[in-house]
């Protein structure tokens, strides 16, 4: 769980911390994202590859929630009304069925209190373990403030239990909770980390089910320790590829030269092998052919990273 005090100008960032702490699911709250298509690029550079993200912009400036998952994982998003509290609830289905719902609260308002724990109490007749956390604005860890602790009081009446128990606020207090039925049934623990974020730290969270398999991804390659280059450079220089007047797809060309030369194979890329890691093996494929005496336009090579990876 993070807030970074929005995301537009963060993105980057919290691409790395999903790598750099391999997380799973990613709840955050103050997005500040509006719902329409200037999102674009922030969520483009916010997703690290095979990741997916839902989320429930304001529609005024600033507030927001979003989750950030694997693709692996089966998400579906809950609709939700409410004027009183800005909340994203989805349901993860696997091993267990997980209810996650991220809450933002800027206001310290009765009119939360009241609509919140109805909110609550009609999740009690819903399938699947529940998870609330978020951004609530309460200093719980205050015993003299009375709205935090009727807050409190309310979550116990509901027989929900809070378990952060540090500050979680630069200034101070514990504004970023995280709800469960009683007697923790999920087993889950948490720690809370200082992650270079404005004002927030972050919450890791950890729940007691094993995750789906990761999804493995199919790439084409060229098998270059077989290239015999004398013979390569025969066929492309042999080729319409070396007429700039033909306009030949240099691409097209290739695959009906090399074949002849360097097999095409088919393999099942493994979820841990990053695009940084494919990048450097095509330039690899690259500097080789470009030894070989090949023009420009003939070592160029792609790789679309995404649900279809491919390389060529």
């Amino acid at each position: 769980l993070i807030n970074p005090w929005s995301i537009c100008n963060k993105a980057e960032d919290i691409n790395d911390f999903i790598i750099e702490y391999n997380i799973d699911i990613l709840a955050i709250t103050e997005t500040w994202l509006t719902g329409t298509d200037c999102d674009g690029p922030t969520i483009n550079a916010l997703l690290p590859n095979g990741y997916e993200i839902i989320h429930a912009p304001r529609r005024t400036r600033g507030g927001g929630t979003a989750l950030v998952y694997r693709q692996s994982l089966n998400v579906t998003r809950v609709a939700v009304s409410s004027a009183s509290f800005e909340v994203l609830e989805c349901v993860i289905k696997g091993p267990i069925v997980l209810r996650i719902c991220v809450v933002y609260q800027p206001y310290r308002t009765a009119l939360f209190m009241e609509k919140f724990s109805s909110y609550l109490a009609g999740l009690a007749r819903s399938p699947g373990h529940l998870l609330v956390l978020g951004d609530f604005n309460l200093h719980v860890d205050d015993p003299l403030d009375k709205c935090a602790q009727d807050f409190l009081t309310s979550m116990s009446s509901l027989s929900l239990e809070q378990h952060v128990i540090t500050l979680t606020h630069r200034n101070g207090h514990t504004l970023d909770l995280v709800l469960t039925p009683l007697g923790n049934p999920l087993d889950l623990t948490w720690k809370s980390k200082d992650c270079g974020f404005p004002d927030h730290y972050a919450l890791f969270i950890q729940v007691a089910t094993s995750k789906p398999p990761l999804p493995r991804k199919c790439i084409t390659y060229r098998k270059t320790r077989s290239i015999r280059l004398e013979s390569l450079r025969e066929a492309v220089a042999s080729s319409p590829l070396t007429n700039a007047q033909h306009g030949t797809d240099s691409e097209s060309t290739l695959e009906s030269a090399a074949p002849e030369n360097v097999p095409v194979e088919s393999v099942e890329l493994p979820p841990h092998l990053s695009k940084e890691i494919i990048s450097s093996a095509l330039k690899r494929i690259s500097d080789i052919m470009e030894v070989a005496g090949l023009p420009p336009k003939a070592c160029h090579c792609t790789c679309t990273f995404g649900k279809n990876a491919k390389a060529a």
